[in-house]
């Protein structure tokens, strides 16, 4: 094993991410900030850390997907709103095989979000985002899910896939471009599937 989070004695809530040789790493420091490195040799050497929320506001559960040799990679986080009980969803994107991430922008609709999952469609340059929505419509959760047909410049306004007791949404892409949706409601695990990029998703079996 290598150990990744340098001296930061409180690190939590890892992602990973990979395409090619490159790995990318993000995770919740001590500091309750999305930090982030990146290997171009396999994970044998892994770059000095970068901050990718903002400072000294609270982020939280990092998501990453990358594609195109990684060329493309996205980290998406959740991040407190200073003062207010609600929360934002960013998503952050890079072009220079995750060097630099000059893209940063927030999820339109995302009241509470929390337990973001996003992959990409590296064929098209679509990227898809679901997330726990704590303030669907309180006190009841919702699976909510975004797309962006434009590398993550912009997100649709969220499409609710499930409400309830809901919890813990993992997404994932197939070769095909069909996307597969689960997630934890009361004590059952669910599955929604999608094969028209998100447009519309099947009901939850």
């Amino acid at each position: 094993p290598v150990r990744i989070s340098g001296l930061s004695p409180d690190a939590s809530n890892v992602a990973i991410g990979a395409s090619g040789s490159l790995v990318f790493v993000a995770w919740v420091d001590e500091n309750n900030q999305i930090t982030y490195i990146r290997s171009t040799d396999q994970g044998s050497n892994f770059s000095a850390p970068i901050i990718l929320s903002t400072p000294g506001i609270p982020a939280d559960q990092p998501s990453i997907a990358a594609g195109n040799g990684g060329k493309d990679v996205y980290v998406a986080w959740i991040q407190d709103i200073p003062g207010e009980a609600n929360r934002q969803l960013f998503v952050a994107h890079s072009t220079d095989f995750g060097v630099t991430f000059p893209q940063i922008i927030a999820v339109p609709g995302a009241a509470r979000p929390d337990i973001p999952s996003i992959v990409i469609n590296e064929t098209v340059n679509k990227v898809f985002i679901a997330w726990r929505e704590d303030e669907h419509d309180p006190p009841t959760r919702a699976i909510e899910f975004s797309r962006s047909e434009d590398s993550g410049a912009t997100f649709t306004q969220p499409l609710a896939v499930a409400t309830g007791n809901v919890d813990r949404p993992s997404l994932a892409i197939n070769e095909m471009g069909s996307l597969k949706l689960v997630w934890r409601q009361n004590d059952d695990i669910f599955f929604a599937r999608s094969t028209d990029q998100g447009n519309t998703f099947s009901v939850p079996e």
